[in-house]
């Protein structure tokens, strides 16, 4: 849903992105169609988009998308997360880092990663899971990877705030 409009969601579909305005009640597709779109996520005020095969878009009001930084253009792109001013990206040969303007830099395991997160109350913890290859943890802002659990296939998990 858009953050600033309750009645708005962006929906990522077989075919791009389509908008709902009114609460579902009329949808337009934006510019990005043609490309199933495998996550959405609005954070650092920009709604970002992960396609299979097209890499990483973003896009300031839903609807105009544009490339976001280099080096992922022919990649699939599963999973999208914020730590700190950095995207992570869980694609098919791993996690990649970077800032959507710039170059994406690779980390982690090359496995494919399905979901990946940061912790609400420490940006230096991140989560990768990977199908096949389990849960993945780094510490340090993903400069050191361990696996942790027995796991074969992760695609989703949330990080739990301690209050």
């Amino acid at each position: 849903m858009d953050p600033n409009a309750q009645q708005r969601w962006l929906v990522g579909t077989e075919d791009g992105v389509a908008v709902a305005e009114d609460g579902g009640t009329r949808w337009t597709y934006s510019n990005l169609t043609g490309v199933p779109v495998q996550a959405l996520l609005h954070d650092l005020e920009t709604f970002w988009a992960g396609t299979e095969g097209c890499g990483i878009w973003r896009s300031r009001d839903g609807l105009q998308w544009e490339r976001a930084g280099t080096g992922l253009k022919n990649t699939s792109a599963y999973a999208l997360a914020r730590s700190g001013d950095r995207l992570l990206v869980g694609t098919g040969a791993g996690l990649a880092h970077g800032d959507g303007k710039g170059i994406w830099h690779n980390s982690g395991p090359r496995l494919l990663v399905a979901a990946v997160a940061t912790h609400p109350q420490n940006a230096a913890l991140w989560l990768a899971g990977a199908q096949p290859g389990g849960l993945w943890r780094a510490k340090d802002s993903g400069t050191t990877w361990r696996q942790s659990g027995t796991f074969k296939r992760v695609g989703a998990y949330w990080p739990q705030r301690r209050t």
